[in-house]
């Protein structure tokens, strides 16, 4: 977790520009208020896409995206006959 904490002048400064946990040996980035795309970031830097979850999103969504993936991976399958 990334915060902000601090003073200016006599206003206190706290905030969470970013959060990212581990669970189940899965990067989970769950809040992300900055310009860096962490999870490209992550990606480039070695971390599996497959070892990612985009907290960030509803499990809905997430689900929506994983059967998308994975259509897209039959798709690119060439068939033969």
């Amino acid at each position: 977790m990334l915060v902000h904490v601090g003073w200016q002048g006599a206003r206190r400064i706290y905030g969470c520009p970013m959060q990212i946990d581990i669970i189940d040996n899965k990067v989970w980035l769950q809040h992300n208020c900055t310009e860096v795309f962490v999870d490209q970031e992550l990606i480039a830097r070695g971390i599996p896409e497959d070892d990612m979850v985009l907290g960030i999103q509803s499990p809905r969504i997430r689900e929506l995206v994983a059967v998308k993936k994975q259509n897209a991976i039959v798709e690119s399958i060439p068939f033969r006959n």
